[in-house]
């Protein structure tokens, strides 16, 4: 990268470096069987008007999830201003 460039001026390295964490991410989900054993997986790699990435990625596992598992799979909470 050339002395006042953006991180999105350089394409290709963002490509090659997206295209690596989404590899990570699905392998983490199929092999790695983060919410597990998945039977079938696809997904799509787009293109914003920023220049950047992002990916629509669908999974469907063997054993659906129950209600009572929800949780244990999805959370969320509020970062704190001055920690974070």
């Amino acid at each position: 990268m050339m002395i006042g460039q953006k991180p999105t001026d350089d394409h290709d390295i963002i490509a090659r470096v997206f295209r690596i964490k989404v590899q990570k991410l699905v392998a983490l989900l199929t092999k790695g069987h983060a919410f597990g054993e998945s039977q079938c997986f696809m997904y799509s790699m787009e293109w914003q008007k920023r220049a950047l990435p992002h990916v629509h990625l669908l999974q469907e596992l063997k054993e659906k999830l129950r209600p009572d598992q929800i949780d244990d799979v999805i959370s969320a909470e509020l970062s704190d201003p001055e920690v974070d």
